[in-house]
């Protein structure tokens, strides 16, 4: 996949918006955290994103899980869980 990334501005919006569900989770539980942040791009602009933060150590997925997602839109007023 060869797709390019966002404007900076949109992408350090979604870092930081990012960083804050890690921060939200951080303060939920001790477990070591993952995270991971899909864009969907489509024509060289952002069309949505993803953010999904997870308990790392846990089998199959069965730990807890914090998911946000949105349009370009509503990168300027992200909601927080």
């Amino acid at each position: 996949m060869n797709e390019e990334l966002p404007d900076p501005e949109q992408y350090r919006m979604i870092r930081m918006t990012a960083h804050q569900y890690l921060d939200r989770a951080r303060q939920e539980t001790d477990e070591p955290l993952g995270m991971s942040i899909e864009l969907s791009v489509e024509d060289d602009e952002l069309w949505a994103y993803r953010i999904h933060v997870y308990e790392r150590d846990q089998p199959d997925h069965e730990g807890r899980h914090w998911h946000a997602e949105g349009t370009e839109h509503e990168l300027e007023d992200p909601k927080l869980p």
